[in-house]
C-alpha cells in the first residue's frame, strides 16, 4: 500500500513538470513579440515627416497667414527676407506655395522681416519681370541726383534720380519717416519692389503718385537702416 502510494506521489510530480511549466515558458515570448511589435508602432507613429525645401530671392511671391495675404520678397537677409510693410503679424507662418518657408518676425508700417527655415535657400539677386535677374552686391548709398532704378512686379524695371532724402509720407494709418523722393514712375502691385543702383540695394518702394504712362513720384524706405535695426547683412551673389 505504502509503495503504491509512493508510486502515485511519484507520478502526480512528472505530470505537474510536464504538463504546467512549457505552457507557462511558451506564453513568455508570445508576449514579447507583442510588445515589440507595439513598440515598433510607435516609433512609425511619432517619425516626422521630412521637410520640404524652397528657393527665396527678391521678387518671390510668398503667401503670410491664414487665409493668406499675398507679399513680394524685397531683399534677402542673413536670416530670412524684408518685405514692405503690414504684410501679415508676427508669428504668422509665411509659405512659398505649399510649403512652409519660416514666419513672420516683425512688422510695421515701414517694412516687415520674415525668419526663414534652415531648408530654404536664399539667394542674392531679385527677380526681373521680362529680364534677367539683377545680383545684389553690397548697399553702398547713392546720393541725391543720381540714377536709381526699381523692380516691380506690375510694370518691370524703371529708371529715374533721387530728387531729395529724409522726407516724410503720410498713409491714413500712419507716417513713415526717413524715406527717400525719386522721380521713378510705379503703378499698384510695385509697392515692395526693390530701388537699386547697379547691383547696390537702395530701398523698399513704399507708395508714390502718378503712374508709367504720364510719370510720376515715388518714395523708398532706405535699406542700411534696416539692417543696422535689427543687426543684419544682405544676402549677396
Amino acid at each position: 500500500m505504502r509503495v503504491l502510494r509512493r508510486i502515485l506521489v511519484a507520478l502526480a510530480a512528472v505530470a505537474l513538470i510536464g504538463g504546467g511549466t512549457p505552457t507557462a515558458a511558451a506564453a513568455a515570448p508570445s508576449t514579447a513579440a507583442t510588445h515589440s511589435a507595439q513598440d515598433s508602432a510607435r516609433v512609425a507613429e511619432t517619425r516626422p515627416e521630412p521637410r520640404q525645401s524652397a528657393a527665396i530671392a527678391g521678387g518671390t511671391l510668398v503667401t503670410v497667414g491664414t487665409p493668406g495675404q499675398s507679399c513680394r520678397v524685397s531683399f534677402t537677409v542673413t536670416t530670412g527676407f524684408v518685405t514692405a510693410g503690414g504684410c501679415g503679424t508676427p508669428g504668422a507662418t509665411v509659405r512659398v506655395g505649399s510649403v512652409v518657408v519660416g514666419s513672420i518676425a516683425y512688422t510695421s508700417l515701414a517694412y516687415t522681416l520674415a525668419t526663414t527655415l534652415p531648408t530654404v535657400t536664399l539667394h542674392g539677386w531679385v527677380a526681373n519681370p521680362g529680364g534677367q535677374n539683377i545680383p545684389i552686391t553690397g548697399s553702398n548709398e547713392t546720393s541725391v541726383g543720381g540714377q536709381v532704378c526699381r523692380v516691380g512686379h506690375t510694370t518691370g524695371y524703371r529708371c529715374g534720380t533721387i530728387q531729395a532724402k529724409n522726407q516724410s509720407v503720410s498713409f491714413p494709418e500712419g507716417s513713415i519717416h526717413g524715406v527717400t523722393r525719386t522721380n521713378v514712375c510705379a503703378e499698384p502691385g510695385d509697392v515692395g519692389g526693390l530701388f537699386l543702383t547697379g547691383s547696390q540695394a537702395q530701398g523698399i518702394a513704399i507708395g508714390g503718385s502718378g503712374n508709367c504712362s504720364s510719370g510720376g513720384t515715388t518714395f523708398f524706405l532706405p535699406v542700411n537702416p534696416i539692417l543696422s535695426a535689427h543687426g543684419l547683412s544682405l544676402v549677396t551673389s
